[in-house]
């Protein structure tokens, strides 16, 4: 069922037309119910089905306008009113909608991530004399519809961006290779394998291992602050603690509510940690090569529950930011060590075999 009888003001012309440009092919639709949607809504076309209990007014610049037939002469004849749709929608649909709409506050969004007002679309229907009210228009554009489509893309595409978040800097052989300390927890449901090149011999990486931890320890090298919002107590250092440069298997430090064992200690080549409840294992591999070292850093959990599986979605992204954070940190004081240790050493010689 369709008729012709539908005007809009210029700006309602201009509106549409930028709506368009913007989204696409529109619909507008008025339904006939009390609640939220049965003010005029702009869609997508297509994106609601009209049926035989719609009546199409007509088009307003090529838009087409449908009215549910509720809003007729009871369901038998064309539309009793004429409908109005001024510039912004009011937060309270009771108050005296006649006054002037150019201080009412926007609705709230509700059932979409857009809300748009249309200027003055004046849709005056079989003549008869204009209502006394004014109907507001919120315009659900884009949507539902464009946000699950959206949230839909990044969910098939995270395994693919999982890899780069995980196995930052680490190459595909190191990534899949396995390493000393995954012996540890050999059914890993997640595993983060991050590794750097550092321009100085493995014993200048291996101090910064040693001593890593809470205070008095060495800290981690990477935010403190962020890690003290956690009441880790770290507290990166930029020089070698003596004392803690002997580390044994069996030894135990705190990581929040982690208790870390270590349990594989090979000086200038492997450093393994392990939770005392066993669901997670982190090690450090040193593999020296003509004076430099790739430090690889490997992380491995069991996650038991879907609730810890899920919960370790949003953490990956973070742990990628601090490890990163952490491995360069070491890198900056490796090199700075093995070129102070070079120039003491260039010092000891020339002192000696200067007469």
């Amino acid at each position: 069922m369709s008729t012709d009888q539908i005007s809009a003001t210029e700006p309602a012309f201009a509106e549409l037309a930028s709506l368009r440009e913007r989204y696409g092919p529109l619909m507008l639709f008025q339904s006939g119910g009390c609640c939220d949607g049965s003010s005029p809504l702009c869609l997508h076309e297509g994106e609601l089905l009209v049926g035989p209990n719609d009546l199409l007014l007509g088009e307003i610049g090529g838009t087409p306008f449908y009215i549910d037939l509720a809003n007729t002469n009871a369901g038998t004849g064309p539309p009793s009113r004429s409908i109005y749709c001024p510039g912004r929608p009011t937060r309270s649909r009771s108050k005296d909608l006649t006054a002037s709409t150019s201080s009412a506050a926007p609705l709230p969004a509700r059932h979409a991530d857009v809300m748009m007002p249309l200027p003055l679309a004046h849709c005056r229907v079989s003549g008869l004399p204009p209502p006394t009210r004014l109907l507001h228009m919120p315009l659900a554009l884009i949507s539902h519809r464009r946000g699950l489509s959206t949230a839909v893309v990044l969910a098939a595409l995270y395994p693919l961006l999982r890899r780069p978040i995980l196995a930052w800097g680490a190459t595909a052989s190191e990534a899949a290779s396995r390493l000393p300390g995954d012996e540890l927890l050999e059914d890993a449901d997640g595993v983060s394998t991050r590794a750097i090149t550092i321009a100085a011999p493995a014993d200048a990486v291996w101090p910064w291992l040693a001593q890593m931890g809470p205070s008095p320890r060495g800290g981690a090298y990477t935010y403190d602050w962020i890690e003290n919002l956690l009441r880790l107590n770290m507290h990166s250092v930029d020089r070698v603690l003596p004392e803690f440069q002997n580390p044994h298997a069996g030894d135990t430090l705190d990581y929040g509510r982690n208790r870390m064992r270590l349990e594989r200690v090979e000086p200038q080549r492997v450093l393994s940690w392990r939770s005392e409840n066993g669901n997670w294992v982190w090690t450090f591999v040193l593999d020296e090569d003509h004076g430099q070292t790739r430090l690889i850093s490997r992380n491995r959990f069991r996650l038991p529950t879907l609730v810890s599986r899920i919960g370790m979605l949003p953490m990956e992204p973070g742990s990628l930011v601090m490890e990163r954070k952490m491995l360069r940190g070491i890198r900056e004081r490796a090199e700075r060590l093995a070129s102070t240790t070079r120039v003491t050493r260039w010092s000891r010689v020339r002192s000696m075999v200067t007469p």
